[in-house]
């Protein structure tokens, strides 16, 4: 099993050091271990969920979200599959109250430019 130290990490996936420091410290990232010299040693299934948290953080899903998906990733509780579908129905959510938002703007921009 191969093993990558945080800087190939960080480079690798384009995330800042700290970032990760963070994700780790919030539990967000967990179980990382380290070498005899207490440095933080990342695995491919580390790296993997460095990908997926950067994924849904990407999709906008706020920290306390993510948070919450990735301690149940941990658990063997639930997949990816389904995290994945319960963030696509709320994004489709709030595009569809943006879109009644939109249409309310105009309507009323409409009407203002008729008087």
């Amino acid at each position: 099993m191969e093993n990558y130290y945080i800087e190939y990490v960080a480079n690798y996936c384009d995330i800042s050091k700290s970032s990760l420091r963070y994700y780790e410290k919030k539990e967000i990232l967990k179980n990382i271990k380290r070498d005899h010299n207490n440095k933080r040693i990342y695995s491919k299934d580390d790296i993997e969920m460095i990908k997926f948290i950067q994924c849904l953080s990407n999709l906008n899903m706020p920290l306390k979200e993510i948070k919450k998906n990735t301690n149940m990733l941990y658990e063997d509780k639930i997949d990816i599959q389904t995290i994945l579908k319960a963030h696509l129905k709320f994004l489709n959510d709030q595009r569809n109250l943006i879109n009644s938002h939109i249409k309310l703007i105009e309507e009323e921009l409409n009407k203002e430019s008729l008087i």
